[in-house]
């Protein structure tokens, strides 16, 4: 569990989501949207993704509980500038309707794909023969720029106001132009998915939130107890490891002493001891010389 940037006021539970990207003017909206190319619907498809994004992100916190509501309101149509607040009285609205006690509202956004291609000479291996070939190449960068504010009703105060820009890109490869182009995620697909990240983005930006970490462990000596327990590792029998790498630390060099306590600690801490897994990464280091012992 890792914690959110920012710290929100704990009289703030319960979070109204509301979307207030819609333009003032649309028909001068319609009109860049036309000059510009892109899709009429791309960015209120993107606007609704960013909003479940942050929806999910939230539900699966036990910080807050959040209602994703269908409110629209009028704002400043695009991802540079934030409009002016909103008043109290549409906020309070908005709180009272839906039962909750603050509301983040989507106030900006905009998006933008960049396409690149490139080739490159090649060596491939053919029929056991090296021959040289052409490999072409398409890059789609999306960049969504987009601003969050988060109100709170209560005391009358703007808890946070975050501009931010969320980038994600895909890259495909093949033999010819039409065969990279062919395998290229499609705009809207693309559109869709950076938009939903970002949105989960501001999430992990204003609540506690699940995140995977990766850990190494040593697989050698082999064809001993110490291998014994990394089997029992792999099958996710953590306590059992943790027992044969304890009983393998008496008697060993010092070298795989340090080691079995490394991944002694290890065990402990997937398991939920964390103040065990400290205890046995520090003696790891500090009585067996294992360095890497240090850093975790």
């Amino acid at each position: 569990m890792q914690p959110g940037s920012i710290t929100i006021g704990q009289n703030i539970k319960t979070i109204a989501l509301v979307n207030r990207t819609l333009p003032e003017n649309k028909k001068a909206n319609v009109i860049e949207a036309v000059l510009t190319a892109e899709g009429l619907l791309q960015d209120k498809e993107g606007t609704q993704r960013a909003l479940s994004g942050l929806n999910d992100m939230l539900m699966e916190s036990p910080r807050f509980h959040v209602k994703n509501t269908n409110v629209e309101l009028q704002g400043s149509g695009s991802g540079n500038l934030f409009p002016a607040q909103l008043d109290w009285g549409v906020v309070s609205q908005v709180c009272k309707e839906n039962n909750t006690d603050g509301v983040a509202a989507l106030e900006t956004y905009d998006s933008d794909c960049i396409i690149t291609n490139w080739a490159k000479d090649v060596e491939k291996t053919v029929d056991g023969k090296k021959i040289k070939s052409i490999e072409y190449y398409y890059k789609e960068l999306v960049i969504i720029k987009l601003g969050f504010r988060l109100y709170d009703p209560n005391s009358k105060t703007v808890v946070d106001q975050y501009p931010y820009s969320f980038q994600m890109d895909w890259q495909t490869s093949g033999s010819t132009p039409e065969a990279a182009i062919k395998s290229m995620i499609s705009k809207r697909d693309a559109m869709a998915k950076a938009s939903y990240a970002a949105g989960s983005d501001y999430g992990r930006r204003i609540s506690p939130s699940w995140v995977s970490v990766g850990r190494a462990y040593y697989r050698k000596p082999k064809g001993t107890q110490f291998a014994i327990g990394v089997r029992k590792a792999r099958v996710n029998d953590w306590k059992g490891a943790a027992e044969i790498w304890e009983r393998c630390i008496n008697g060993a060099s010092e070298k795989e002493a340090g080691r079995a306590a490394y991944n002694l600690a290890l065990a402990l801490e997937v398991n939920g001891d964390l103040n065990g897994a400290k205890k046995w990464a520090m003696k790891s280091y500090s009585d067996y010389g294992n360095k890497k012992a240090v850093q975790y």
